[in-house]
């Protein structure tokens, strides 16, 4: 990412979860990040559209997670482009999905995520 010419590494002033948000469960695993200075690019655009996606479908997942599975989180934002997977594998390996909010991306071989 760093070879990007867009790329631009800032330090995080501080970071806030979601008031909700608990270790045990992949559930509100989102918070905001207080950058140190403003930056020069635009911000991801996150869709509100009423859409969900469906299995089959690509999406983009972007975030500071695990590298391997419950391995070191990383320090750099990480993006990897995925397809929504059924919801039984992720059942498997992630326990209960909660079809209202969650949905499965990724596939064998590949990063996944809920």
């Amino acid at each position: 990412m760093q070879d990007d010419p867009t790329f631009e590494k800032v330090d995080a002033k501080s970071w806030t979860p979601h008031p909700s948000f608990r270790t045990d469960v992949a559930e509100d695993d989102i918070g905001m990040i207080r950058l140190e200075r403003s930056v020069s690019i635009e911000p991801v655009a996150l869709s509100f559209d009423s859409g969900f996606p469906e299995k089959g479908d690509n999406v983009i997942i972007i975030g500071f997670g695990f590298i391997t599975e419950n391995g070191p989180i990383s320090d750099e934002l990480l993006r990897i482009d995925v397809e929504v997977g059924i919801d039984q594998e992720c059942n498997n390996t992630f326990g209960n999905i909660r079809d209202e909010f969650q949905f499965c991306a990724g596939g064998a071989g590949e990063v996944s995520r809920c």
